[in-house]
Formats: C-alpha cells, structure tokens, sequence
C-alpha cells in the first residue's frame, strides 16, 4: 500500500468459491418472480442469486468479460 494513502481501509472481499452448485443457488432464491427469470450466478457484491428475466430482456442480450470469468457457465446454466 502506497505511503500516500490516508483513507481508511477497504473491508475485506469475501472469495467466491469456484464452483457454485446451481441446486444451492435456487434455493437462495427466496421470491417467486413475477416474470420468467433464471439465476445465472452470484451478485459480486452482496452475494445474492444474479436473475436475468428473459421476458423483460427479450431474446438477445451480451454476456462479456474477460477470459475465465465464468461467460460459458453462467451460459450452462442458464440453460439449465
């Protein structure tokens, strides 16, 4: 850490782990959605099942990020 910073510390960022079984990310699911949604994976931030409503967002959307992201298993699940 640079001798320049005054600020206070960060909090720490909880690691997510590598695999996220898709049986325990439903199941933190706790609303039924209004509309046709499916979790696709963790939020990075509080944690929480990330939704995508097919219904709102239609047929096409853009899942970019960088190599090892996870862009192909949040695809697989997705479909399943």
């Amino acid at each position: 850490m640079s001798a320049a910073w005054r600020g206070p510390l960060p909090e720490r960022v909880e690691i997510l782990p590598e695999i996220v079984p898709l049986r325990e990310l439903v199941a933190k699911v706790t609303e039924k959605p209004a509309t046709f949604q499916a979790p696709i994976g963790l939020n990075d931030i509080d944690r929480h099942p990330t939704l995508i409503d097919l219904e709102k967002q239609g047929p096409h959307f853009l899942l970019a990020g960088p190599p090892l992201s996870g862009k192909t298993t949040a695809l697989r699940s997705l479909v399943l």
